[in-house]
């Protein structure tokens, strides 16, 4: 029931905000399996899926990314991978997607994480490579990080077995909407975005264009450093909100919790820790929080 939870709450994240304010019943998604409380309704394709209010929606996997009419045929269709998750721009017309690139990096083949955001027809707006960007990325990264980590063993689907190393590993991707920092310092303003690497251990905020990094905080700087966080999500008070999958530094004690930081200062503030911890925790690779 615990993982369960944990992937409710991270597929909240795939749920356009239409959809979650207009729903007139307590329907649940988990990846692309629509649920009651008590039975699977309906089940469609794909890892991860956004629905629209209107029954079309969008589907992406490890090889591709369609975007279905409410009838089920394809409006449009792309032959990338995509990992993590699909979002939604804060406009809601917006699609926010993470896939990957591969290039040679002194002479190792290597994945890097490939940003790209479409419209409704499926034309790419705007996109950013983060192999364009490795070695702002490195300088900015948690010391001891190099941005030659092995591959995950879920990457290896959506590059294939000859890559055998990744640059980096970003599990979360968002625009920033209205938010009281924004108004102390506009970085953080709205349509810019909000970027976590993890094998990097780092969080960065990206231009609205997204061809120049802006601001970044390793790891190193939160106040108690944070072992393995996503979901990292701008909030209209200014504060970021994070799922950290692994909050325990000891052997064997390991449990999630959900967290605040404050971006000036590194500060965090423990919002949700289960009593005993270990009642609520997430495999480290997954896991997600939506505040509704």
């Amino acid at each position: 029931m615990l993982s369960i939870i944990s992937m409710l709450l991270t597929t909240c994240n795939s749920m356009g905000r239409e959809v979650v304010s207009a729903s007139p019943t307590q329907h649940h998604v988990l990846n692309c399996t629509i649920l009651d409380s008590s039975k699977v309704l309906r089940v469609f394709g794909g890892k991860r899926c956004v629905f629209f209010p209107d029954g079309s929606h969008l589907s992406g996997s490890n090889k591709n990314l369609i975007f279905y009419k409410p009838d089920m045929t394809v409006k449009w269709k792309k032959e990338i991978d995509t990992h993590h998750q699909l979002n939604l721009g804060i406009d809601n017309k917006k699609i926010l997607v993470m896939s990957s690139s591969v290039h040679f990096d002194k002479k190792i083949k290597k994945r890097f994480d490939h940003f790209i955001v479409y419209d409704f027809d499926g034309n790419v707006l705007k996109s950013m490579d983060f192999f364009d960007f490795k070695d702002p990325l490195i300088k900015l990264s948690s010391a001891g990080r190099s941005g030659a980590t092995t591959i995950s063993s879920d990457m290896l689907f959506h590059v294939g077995r000859d890559v055998k190393f990744e640059f980096s590993h970003a599990n979360s991707f968002y625009e920033i909407d209205n938010n009281v920092l924004s108004y102390k310092n506009t970085v953080f303003s709205k349509g810019n975005y909000i970027i976590n690497i993890k094998n990097l251990a780092v969080v960065i905020v990206v231009n609205a264009e997204l061809n120049k990094i802006l601001w970044s905080i390793p790891y190193t700087k939160f106040k108690d450093n944070l072992n393995d966080i996503h979901d990292v999500q701008m909030q209209s008070n200014g504060k970021i909100l994070i799922y950290n999958n692994n909050a325990s530094v000891k052997k064997n004690e390991s449990f999630s919790t959900i967290e605040e930081i404050e971006p000036l200062t590194g500060k965090k503030n423990i919002l949700f820790k289960d009593n005993p911890p270990q009642n609520f925790n997430s495999f480290y690779c997954c896991g997600g929080v939506q505040r509704l």
